[in-house]
């Protein structure tokens, strides 16, 4: 992460220094429309039951975060000068799991928890003063997502007289808010804008059940570290 930014740093640079300034009146347009392609870092917040390790044989449960990926569209509508409110609907494939440790080593496991969803962020962008092709911006706002993997496909593979393979089930929907910066790039024909975006789920995801990996849980939370790349 820390050599993308880099990167991104040494591009902005560059453009900042060229004599031309690139799409002069772009961000006086009412209404614009773009789409997105990005990264993302998934985990869970594990919130355990209290005195978990008392009532069963796990000892920890440590969260597990893994790579995933996002393609979007954008909507933008210029609300004030430097402000904006953006609608960026994206498919996001997210990849994590929970780190299970026993008191018998030979049980310890990791249960992969795997989602598809749909993603309606709402924020609002606040532009800072262009310099040449180059600015800079915050950004925030809420997110509903909708896991499209039915409870159906995850129980998929699970049998009921061998418990070692039961998996870790979570709710549908989840809501979020997030904030994140990102820089604006104007060239020639088009403006591109890397952005880093922090997301915090405000539901409680996990679906109880009554065997040894859901149980000692007691609430799950979604957090999810994205890097979008938007061309508009």
């Amino acid at each position: 992460m820390k050599r993308i930014i880099i990167t991104l740093l040494v591009l902005a640079s560059g453009l900042s220094l060229k004599a031309q300034d690139n799409l002069p009146s772009y961000d006086r347009q009412k209404l614009r429309f773009g789409f997105s392609i990005g990264y993302n870092s998934s985990a869970l917040r594990v919130v355990k039951q209290p005195y978990f390790s008392q009532n069963d044989t796990v000892l920890e449960i440590n969260p597990r975060s893994g790579p995933g990926f996002n393609i979007g569209i954008v909507s933008n509508v210029l609300l004030f000068k430097y402000v904006d409110l953006r609608f960026t609907p994206q498919l996001s494939f997210t990849d994590r799991g929970l780190n299970y440790i026993f008191k018998d080593a030979a049980d310890n496991t990791d249960r992969p928890i795997e989602s598809t969803y749909l993603d309606f962020p709402l924020s609002i962008k606040v532009r800072s003063i262009r310099h040449r092709n180059v600015g800079f911006y915050v950004i925030g706002g809420v997110k509903y997502s909708y896991d499209v993997i039915s409870q159906k496909k995850v129980t998929k593979g699970e049998d009921p007289f061998d418990v070692t393979t039961r998996k870790v089930k979570l709710n549908n929907t989840d809501f979020s808010y997030e904030w994140g910066f990102g820089w604006d790039l104007y060239y020639q024909y088009f403006k591109f804008s890397p952005e880093i975006k922090f997301s915090y789920g405000m539901n409680n995801l996990l679906k109880k059940e009554d065997h040894r990996y859901s149980r000692p849980l007691d609430q799950l939370f979604s957090r999810v570290l994205v890097l979008n790349f938007y061309f508009e």
